[in-house]
């Protein structure tokens, strides 16, 4: 029909006299068409193009003058008087539709008036009963602490309450539950041991009264409030210890050790060890992780010599699950990481955009000299304008300097450029937005006049909040791809567990996490390190490329990471720090490159996140170089590694402290400020000069006039060393950072500190 249509509206059919030769056939087709839209398999685009071509047929023949049948003729006329007559009742009942839709809208809006007002009242609630609530579940703690109280003195059940058998009861019935399939429960009763050896949480003075009520009324004595510690105070020390494992909880009146070595000894590493063979996924698995990092909080030599002594004996099933979780989730990052080039484009696109916002702002400025618009020098330099020019000055010197030196740019180097080039693009995007000009997908040819919802009106106001809420919704996308899933984000507490397994630098586990001299054996050192080199992205060869796979969901994952292999190796353990130095992987490159490389966009918004990667980094570096007396390790770092860009590195570091804006949120005490990340890389520079002239040479600070040898000057007053003598009789150098507020001590300090301190 489609092509019947086609032909009789070209300029070939007006054109021809065949038609009007050939009558009968022209009849017999518009019959046969007109006997087609009668039939009942047509849909509704087929039934259309028919009727089309009845019209196209139609108005051919009044035209050429073709006699058609009376009958055919009456046929013809009345299907298209239908076809009217139901378009025409169509518009009536799309307009009465519209008229309800906006009957509905306005009580839909009424409606929702309703419930935002109910959910902020629900809100409300939350925020004043969320502390009592809390109060009241913590008082199970509380109970599980002291269960002996619950039972009258010289009682059976008290006796065993006190030598814990109610704890130990309690660990035995939670594998139990397993058993019964009641994992919900032992979920909860994980949560809850692991609640025992939190450090004490402030309820609010209404939460802690109605927790002293609670008590009261369980122990039914009043002796029992008084025992308990004000939870709204600060949590103590013990005297003469030091650690995470000295902390006072105040609910137990014992130490965080001696919480963890009291569920140590009714059980709680065994259960861990058991959970985690037989329940190799799902939530108690992570449960389970969790209670373990609970008991290894602060290094306790105590549960580390219980977990040995049990992984001994069965340790094949427990490190094959670690092994297996690492592997699942290599594979699920190699499965969906995905680097656009519209990332590349977007930081071109964005850095352009600032250059020529930089330009037309700086031929503004020109204009207004010549013409005296401004009024003076002082009158055109508002302080947006000065703030751009410091910008733009610093920016110039930093790459004169790059250039003089003949090395590439650093992550500290390339902040403050690529943060003004941010702040410009932002100012672009926001005159775009008040503006002037068309926007995407509008012309703006000559004569051409704006549609209603393009002037002013509510339209564009609509079509305005369209396109803000389209944006969002994109970028709200964009995250939600960016975010781990399951299998990687738990990662976070696998390696967290490892590494307290090795805190303190326990020499057996860490040697059994390398060997377990079972039959099947399982290298988790190795593993890890090949972890650390799959989710930064060198599998895929983009060592250059590291911004475009750390972001701000997994940069903390990739600390961890770091994190891990430096308690691998610290101690030092000569065989991992071996088995990371020379593993076939990109792993040590990696660590390399995150100290080398510019690490954006990150920078840009979260510059203590690069600078913690940075300083883990170094760190880790150091601890593999560490009690070594040969040169094997600290080659293969120098062999991906120019001496030059790293001094740079630490040099850049120094003089980033004067330009870096601080979060006035975050606690200033557990960022790494850039001068001590700085120091740390230098102290890496340091050790590695041991084995390379060149590294040597460029540390030496030729003169404090110039900003890059003031850094180096610096570093190297604030850099000390001593001698020790190992357990075999072995002399090593240990090179640290001196604080500045060691400025500030009198020379009496100093001696008495010297000669009476015992812990210096």
């Amino acid at each position: 029909m489609n092509i019947i249509t086609m032909f009789f509206d070209s300029p070939f059919s007006d054109q021809s006299t065949t038609v009007q030769t050939r009558q009968p056939v022209f009849v017999r087709l518009l019959q046969g068409a007109f006997r087609v839209s009668h039939c009942d398999w047509l849909t509704g685009s087929q039934k259309y193009n028919v009727e089309q071509c009845i019209k196209t047929l139609s108005e051919i023949a009044k035209n050429r003058g073709i006699a058609i049948p009376v009958d055919l003729d009456s046929q013809v006329n009345t299907l298209f008087s239908q076809t009217s007559m139901v378009r025409k009742h169509g518009r009536v009942w799309l307009m009465g539709k519209t008229r309800r839709d906006s009957q509905l809208n306005q009580t839909s809006r009424d409606y929702r008036g309703i419930i935002e007002g109910l959910q902020d009242i629900v809100t409300l609630l939350e925020e004043q009963l969320r502390p009592l609530v809390q109060a009241e579940l913590s008082v199970l703690v509380d109970v599980l602490h002291r269960p002996e109280d619950l039972f009258e003195e010289d009682t059976d059940a008290r006796h065993k309450c006190e030598s814990g058998g109610f704890i130990s009861r309690l660990i035995k019935h939670t594998e139990r539950l397993l058993e019964e399939k009641e994992e919900l429960l032992c979920v909860k009763v994980l949560q809850t041991l692991k609640e025992m050896m939190t450090i004490d949480i402030e309820f609010g003075e209404k939460g802690e009264k109605l927790r002293q009520e609670l008590l009261a009324r369980y122990y039914k004595k009043k002796e029992r409030c008084s025992i308990q510690v004000n939870l709204t105070h600060p949590p103590k020390v013990k005297t003469g210890e030091h650690g995470p494992g000295s902390v006072v909880l105040g609910r137990a009146n014992m130490t965080l050790a001696e919480v963890q070595c009291h569920l140590d000894q009714q059980g709680a590493s065994d259960l861990v060890v058991d959970l985690i063979i037989n329940n190799s996924c799902g939530k108690v698995f992570l449960e389970a992780v969790e209670l373990g990092i609970a008991l290894l909080e602060g290094g306790n030599p105590v549960i580390q010599n219980s977990l040995y002594n049990r992984l001994i004996i069965n340790s094949e099933k427990f490190f094959g699950v670690f092994h297996d979780k690492m592997r699942e989730a290599q594979s699920e990052i190699k499965a969906t990481v995905t680097v656009s080039t519209e990332d590349i484009k977007a930081k071109r696109d964005e850095k352009d955009k600032a250059i020529k916002s930089a330009e037309e702002k700086a031929a503004a400025i020109r204009k207004e000299r010549k013409t005296g618009a401004a009024g003076g020098l002082h009158e055109a330099l508002t302080d947006e304008l000065t703030a751009m020019l410091d910008n733009a000055a610093m920016s110039t010197k930093k790459a004169v300097n790059i250039v003089r030196n003949s090395s590439r740019p650093v992550p500290v180097d390339s902040n403050t450029e690529d943060e003004s080039s941010r702040k410009d693009s932002q100012g672009l995007s926001a005159t775009d937005d008040q503006g002037s000009g068309p926007g995407p997908g509008q012309s703006s040819g000559p004569g051409q006049s704006s549609g209603p919802g393009q002037s002013s009106g509510g339209a564009g106001q609509s079509q305005g909040s369209i396109d803000n809420l389209l944006t969002l919704h994109q970028h709200q996308h964009k995250k939600d791809e960016k975010k781990m899933s399951p299998d990687v984000s738990i990662m976070q507490q696998i390696l967290r567990f490892l590494q307290l397994l090795c805190e303190n630098h326990n020499r057996e586990l860490q040697n059994h996490l390398r060997n377990q001299s079972n039959k099947n054996n399982y290298n988790l050192v190795c593993e890890t390190l090949q972890f650390l080199d799959c989710i930064c992205g060198s599998t895929t060869g983009g060592l250059g490329l590291l911004g475009l796979y750390i972001n701000e969901f997994n940069v903390t994952l990739i600390n961890q990471s770091l994190e891990s292999l430096t308690e691998y190796c610290q101690g030092p353990c000569h065989d991992n720090q071996n088995s990371i130095a020379m593993h076939e992987s990109n792993g040590i490159d990696i660590i390399i490159a995150l100290i080398m490389n510019d690490i954006t966009p990150l920078s840009k918004y979260r510059l203590d996140l690069v600078l913690e990667l940075m300083n883990n980094a170094s760190k880790l570096l150091l601890a593999i170089m560490e009690s070594r007396h040969d040169s094997e390790n600290a080659e293969r770092i120098l062999y991906n590694m120019h001496p030059k860009t790293l001094v740079d590195v630490c040099k850049q570091a120094y003089h980033q402290e004067d330009y870096s804006d601080p979060d006035p949120d975050q606690d200033r005490d557990n960022v790494a400020s850039p001068k001590d990340v700085g120091h740390n890389i230098y102290i890496l520079a340091h050790q590695l000069a041991q084995h390379n002239r060149e590294m040597a040479a460029i540390l030496r600070p030729v003169s404090t006039e110039t900003p890059m040898d003031q850094a180096l000057a610096y570093y190297a007053k604030h850099t000390a060393q001593i001698e020790i003598v190992r357990s075999d009789r072995t002399l090593e150098q240990i090179v640290f950072p001196i604080p500045e507020i060691c400025e500030y001590l009198t020379t009496e300090t100093k001696n008495r500190v010297f000669l009476f301190s015992r812990t210096r």
